[in-house]
């Protein structure tokens, strides 16, 4: 394996992880908060993660998400296309 397969393999792992343990904090499930407490998590264990924040026209509508690449962590692929990405943290 490369080095961008291991790479890949643990950050699929550890968002599992973050997944499995998210219905332990008992908060609503908002993108932002959820989007923000993934990208700590996975920081946290040394990866660098893109926070997408995206906007749809009509009707009006702000979402965000976090990447990989271009690999979508922590919502539909589907979904995600609905929004035209306005900015990346």
């Amino acid at each position: 394996m490369d080095r961008q397969t291991d790479i890949l393999g643990r950050v699929g792992t550890l968002t599992r992880c973050f997944h499995e343990i998210r219905p332990w904090y008992p908060r609503d499930r908002l993108c932002l908060f959820d989007s923000l407490a993934l990208t700590l998590y996975l920081r946290r264990h040394s990866l660098r993660t893109r926070w997408i924040f995206g906007v749809r026209e009509d009707p009006f509508a702000a979402h965000c998400w976090v990447q990989y690449g271009s690999i979508v962590l922590n919502e539909h692929i589907d979904r995600a296309h609905l929004y035209t990405p306005i900015m990346a943290v």
